[in-house]
């Protein structure tokens, strides 16, 4: 079930499509304590997303008029990277990568970094990122395990 998918920048009129995509991909992260699940939910839903993505590089990817993935980058850090779960192992989450990376090189950034989900970690390793450290954060009390990652650029 691979869709035609359209890729191109971020718009403004993207943001409550892009939060619905990251409330459907929430419930997949490993790493996460239960009582976290809702917390980040919370957070997303108010997550000021209408100032903060249009700040970064960010991509969409669209299928049928519906936006099933998304990545950011600010300064050679990549954040938001989203594929909806139905469209996940078709290249999406890699293309959108591509993107940021090429644009991180014209912009002369020599270094990507990331903080990895830990069911995520495979497919950043598979796109040339070394593991640098386990962390441990804490959403009001519950903890919230990822993976910082590097990426050189050459």
């Amino acid at each position: 079930m691979v869709d035609t998918i359209h890729y191109r920048q971020f718009e403004p009129a993207d943001t409550e499509a892009c939060r619905a995509l990251v409330l459907q991909c929430i419930d997949q992260f490993t790493g996460v304590d239960p009582e976290a699940q809702p917390k980040l939910r919370e957070k997303v839903r108010h997550a000021h997303y209408r100032e903060e993505l249009p700040k970064f590089y960010c991509v969409v990817a669209v299928a049928d008029d519906r936006i099933v993935g998304m990545g950011a980058m600010d300064n050679g850090h990549v954040a938001r990277m989203y594929v909806s779960p139905e469209h996940q192992g078709h290249g999406i989450g890699r293309r959108i990568h591509e993107m940021l990376e090429a644009e991180a090189r014209r912009q002369g950034i020599r270094q990507l970094t990331l903080e990895a989900s830990l069911n995520s970690v495979a497919f950043y390793e598979h796109l040339g990122y070394k593991s640098v450290q386990e962390r441990i954060w804490r959403l009001e009390g519950a903890q919230i395990r990822n993976v910082i990652m590097t990426k050189d650029l050459e």
